[in-house]
């Protein structure tokens, strides 16, 4: 016990001895002295029973929840549980949905079939609509000489019937006259449909033709905006038909001339002639097409052609300009029609309640059978034989579909597709993973459809991979 206290005795005189040394003084506000007033109370540092200086410690933890952590703790985990959860509800909510890929019935089969087309067809069986024009188209080609020329001037006007609704028939030669005594004739008959009702109005029928000039020469060329009053048709004078008959301008009346003009072969005139015919059917039919409907396709040999030439004129300075009308027809068919008549004679199993259509349209090719002897009119039937391999494609109402999902379990997808034939299989994506039943909101289903990878579903026993589920 003497030897302890004499060590702490040491230890005192050590501490001292160090407090004795003073380092230099440094200036801080540390070291600024306070007034008397302002002094914190003294209070003594704890001691030992030998009066030695006991080290300092440290308070023991507190906690708000009554001195212990583990409530706290719960606490805690059970706030981040919940809002796990509220976040999981809200993404299910926002991004929730299902995403439905739809692969159609699809096969593909040759294709020889002949079919008779009607303008007025019955319910279910293929028709056909007809748009006609009559059209022109220029040339100018070098000039290979010159020779003494006779030509008529030539134009066309539509001659209009509003005498009965009886057709009337205008032999070739027929004369139209101008009102200054101008004589035109047509070089072939033309029938003149009668009078129509249109919105309970009488309507007089119509025909358009070519006429040329009685005689050659440049005084028969005439503008449209010289032509006062209609043509009259002099062969019905002292006939009620004569002020019931009449025609009018649509195009000016043009190359009338007599004298020396510039010239070309007759090789190359054939050989411009024939490039304006395809260009003057190539254009018609492009210019249909553009106008046709989704539903409808016009294929390019059910159409009908008659090309007149037109007198040529000299164009300057060394040049002839050659002109080719035609009078052009082109046959407009609806594609589902087409599809099911197909359909009905090369699918063994087509059931003609399953709508479908055909993919590939180019792979089909028409031919007018009766085109040498087709007389247009009411009831006129074409004869078009159809060839090719087509890939024929059932369809489906996605609205329909989409109804028939509407909150259901994810897992009866393969028998819900039983309701919608035209459906070889489909596969679905529902979000987030852990829904077992599609959505309920018809805006949350996305379907997509493709043409690929579909198949032929004709038995039942087939159905059973029809749908499947994608995690």
């Amino acid at each position: 016990m003497k030897e302890i206290k004499n060590e702490r005795a040491m230890n005192a005189i050590n501490r001292e001895t160090v407090f004795d040394v003073v380092p230099p003084e440094k200036r801080s506000i540390r070291r600024i002295a306070l007034p008397h007033g302002r002094q914190p109370p003294f209070v003594p540092l704890p001691q030992d029973e030998g009066g030695g200086v006991l080290p300092p410690t440290e308070p023991p933890p507190t906690f708000p929840s009554g001195g212990v952590g583990r409530p706290r703790r719960f606490g805690v985990w059970t706030i981040a549980i919940v809002c796990v959860i509220g976040l999981g509800i809200s993404i299910s909510h926002v991004l929730g949905g299902a995403k439905l890929t739809v692969y159609p019935r699809m096969e593909k089969s040759p294709v020889d079939v002949t079919l008779s087309l009607r303008e007025k067809a019955a319910a279910g069986k293929p028709s056909y609509s007809i748009v006609r024009a009559i059209r022109t188209a220029s040339e100018v080609i070098p000039a290979e000489g010159e020779e003494r020329v006779e030509r008529k001037a030539s134009g066309q006007l539509v001659i209009y019937n509003n005498f009965s609704s009886a057709p009337q028939r205008l032999i070739k030669n027929t004369r139209f006259e101008t009102a200054s005594g101008l004589l035109y004739r047509i070089d072939r008959s033309v029938v003149v449909p009668g009078q129509r009702t249109v919105e309970g109005k009488t309507v007089p029928g119509s025909v358009e033709a070519i006429v040329y000039a009685d005689v050659p020469g440049e005084n028969y060329n005439l503008k449209q905006s010289e032509l006062a009053g209609d043509f009259t048709v002099p062969g019905f004078r002292g006939d009620p038909r004569y002020e019931k008959f009449y025609a009018r301008g649509k195009t000016d009346m043009t190359g009338g001339f007599s004298g020396l003009a510039k010239t070309v072969s007759k090789e190359k005139l054939s050989e411009t002639r024939k490039r304006l015919q395809v260009k003057l059917l190539n254009d018609f039919r492009a210019e249909v097409r553009a106008t046709l409907e989704a539903d409808s396709i016009l294929f390019d040999e059910l159409s009908l052609a008659s090309f007149e030439s037109l007198p040529s004129t000299e164009t300057l300075p060394s040049g002839v300009g050659v002109y080719e009308q035609g009078t052009l027809a082109v046959f407009v068919v609806k594609k589902e029609q087409v599809a099911a008549a197909l359909a009905t004679s090369a699918l063994p199993n087509f059931k003609k309640d399953i709508p479908l259509e055909i993919l590939d349209w180019s792979a089909l090719r028409a031919v007018f059978e009766n085109k040498s002897i087709f007389v247009g009119g009411e009831g006129a039937i074409v004869t078009a034989h159809f060839t090719g391999t087509p890939t024929f494609v059932w369809t489906y109402s996605e609205s329909k579909l989409i109804a028939s999902l509407l909150g259901q379990p994810k897992g009866k997808l393969p028998e819900l597709l039983r309701e919608h034939p035209g459906i070889a299989r489909a596969e679905v994506v529902v979000r987030p993973f852990w829904k077992g039943s599609l959505p309920s909101n018809p805006n949350r289903i996305n379907v997509t459809l493709r043409r690929t990878g579909g198949g032929v579903v004709d038995s039942p026993a087939s159905a059973g991979n029809r749908g499947v589920v994608r995690e």
